[in-house]
């Protein structure tokens, strides 16, 4: 569309407000040369993402009902171990945990420093 500089004046907003929407260029003629109003080709901003392949992309839904199962393993163990030096169930599972995975344990607990060879703790 070619427009004289006048007619341009008179409907501004609505010209550009065109451009914008269509997407055509709107050609002015002025004193024998001729402007164009082309909007700007930006990308989204979904263009503007980084792909990350570690990632899975999809409905959280789909996930739900997924075995997980098989992406983690505790290290298998003939016979749990024989905590017998307290009663505490949380002592005994962190103790038990510990064991199983060979994992040191920082704890400021005496009582689990004295018959953990594995647990540690070092004052400052």
């Amino acid at each position: 569309m070619t427009l004289t500089a006048t007619e341009l004046r008179k409907n501004l907003y609505r010209l550009l407000d065109q451009v914008l929407e269509t997407g055509e260029p709107l050609e002015i003629e002025r004193r024998g040369q001729r402007l164009r109003i082309v909007p700007e080709q930006t990308g989204s901003k979904l263009d503007r993402l980084v792909p990350h392949p570690d990632y899975i992309a999809g409905d959280p839904e789909d996930f739900v009902h997924i075995d997980w199962s098989g992406e983690w393993k505790l290290p298998s163990c003939s016979e749990p171990p024989k905590i017998t030096w307290t009663r505490d169930p949380f002592d005994r599972l962190i103790a038990a945990h510990a064991l199983a995975t060979d994992t040191p344990l920082l704890t400021k607990d005496e009582t689990i420093r004295q018959h953990l060879p594995l647990a540690w703790w070092r004052d400052s």
